[in-house]
Parts: structure tokens; sequence; C-alpha cells
């Protein structure tokens, strides 16, 4: 058995290489859990926890995604979802909150989508 899984995990590597874009795919679904469970929560304290990490997250995407070619959409759309959720940080009623975690959610499912276009 440890044979057959030491085969398995050595070819499992040579056929799949993880690329910088797949970070990107991983960070922005990671975002998309984040902010979807601040808007399901009701909890200000609740939703400024995820929203902190989303922004760490984030930050770390534009970071890389501005270190990859084809990859400028990808950042702008990072700026612009760093911003969204900046603005339901500082949100004083939960509706205005969870209009802008709509908003970023929008943003994130781009830097999903467009992320694969990296190299």
């Amino acid at each position: 058995a440890e044979n057959c899984l030491t085969q398995l995990s050595s070819s499992a590597g040579a056929e799949r290489r993880y690329l910088p874009s797949d970070l990107l795919v991983r960070d922005a679904l990671m975002v998309e859990l984040d902010l979807s469970d601040a808007k399901a929560s009701g909890d200000f304290h609740i939703l400024a926890q995820k929203i902190e990490h989303a922004l760490r997250v984030l930050r770390d995407a534009e970071y890389l995604a501005s270190t990859l070619d084809g990859c400028s959409e990808v950042h702008r759309a990072c700026l612009r979802a760093e911003e969204v959720c900046r603005n339901a940080l500082t949100a004083d009623q939960w509706e205005a909150a969870v209009a802008h975690l709509r908003r970023a959610l929008e943003e994130v499912r781009i830097i999903r989508t467009l992320s694969e276009r990296c190299e």
C-alpha cells in the first residue's frame, strides 16, 4: 500500500504543477467564503472579522496579480474589492454593509474568472 501511495503522489505532482494563477483562484474562493459568511452572520463583529481576513487575502492577491503578465484586470478587481470591503467595514447600518458585500462579491467573482488568464 505504501508503494502505491508513493507512486500516486509522485505521479500526481509530475502531471500538474501549481501556477500563480491557481493561487489567485484559491484566494478568490477563500475571500468569497469569508464575505458570504460575513453577509449571512447578521452580526457586525463577525462581519468585521471576516472582512479583515478577506482584506489580507485580497492584498496578497493584489500583489501577486501586479507581478503577473496579463493580470491587470485582476489587479484592478482586487483594488475595487478592497475598497468596497473597507466601505462595508465603515457602514453604520446592516443593509448598507450587505450592499457593499454584494458588490465586493461581484468583484471577487471577476477575480476568480479572470485569474486563469494570468501568466
